[in-house]
């Protein structure tokens, strides 16, 4: 079998018998296990983690550009990006002669974060089941930006905030919420409004 075969999402590894069948290939196999694998060494502080999730997002990228989502594929293109520059800051060191120090997080500051879950399973099978799960953890929101918006604010040393609008209300349909959007006196639309205004009011009074 040849590279190109292997990169071929038509050229099946093996079959999982999940709901009525699911056909994993080749490169969507060897992509999940560079996945793992990346977070598997990042757990445990090895910045060999990197090469693993260069591998995991160009294979995934390769699968995005042949089902044509390629609005996932030029994600793809920022995680590769993303993945050059954490190599980069973590292995470099600071003013100090020290490389970057990876730690729990404090109390204080994961029960500020822990109302909203950062994620990407809007394109999964099973995003019903999930909201139900981390609903009744508690969880009160779902987004797919603040945990790279933090990553990569931590990475440069920012301080860093998301003011999230909600846009579907938990078990209400998708397509009629984000169709608020067209009428300006809808609460949405307010809420987007009151975003805004709190993000400009933060960042003057940060810069005063």
């Amino acid at each position: 079998m040849d590279l190109f075969s292997l990169l071929d999402i038509n050229n099946t590894l093996v079959n999982i018998p999940i709901g009525g069948g699911y056909a994993m290939s080749w490169v969507e196999g060897f992509g999940t296990i560079f996945g793992l694998l990346c977070i598997w060494f990042a757990s445990q502080e090895k910045t060999i983690n990197y090469v693993f999730g260069l591998l995991n997002v160009t294979l995934f990228a390769v699968i995005f550009f042949q089902i044509q989502l390629y609005g996932l594929l030029l994600l793809q293109l920022f995680f590769f990006c993303a993945n050059i520059y954490g190599w980069y800051a973590w292995t470099k060191p600071n003013s100090s002669g020290e490389t970057l120090e990876v730690r729990w997080l404090s109390k204080s500051k994961l029960l500020a974060i822990s109302g909203v879950r950062s994620h990407d399973s809007f394109y999964t099978d099973e995003e019903e089941q999930l909201c139900q799960y981390w609903n009744k953890k508690g969880i009160l929101g779902a987004d797919m930006e603040t945990s790279a918006l933090f990553t990569v604010g931590r990475l440069r040393g920012l301080q860093v905030a998301s003011i999230l609008n909600n846009v579907v209300l938990y078990q209400q349909d998708v397509k009629e919420g984000v169709n608020q959007y067209v009428n300006d006196n809808a609460a949405m639309m307010n809420g987007e409004r009151l975003a805004a205004i709190t993000a400009l009011e933060a960042l003057c009074k940060q810069g005063a």
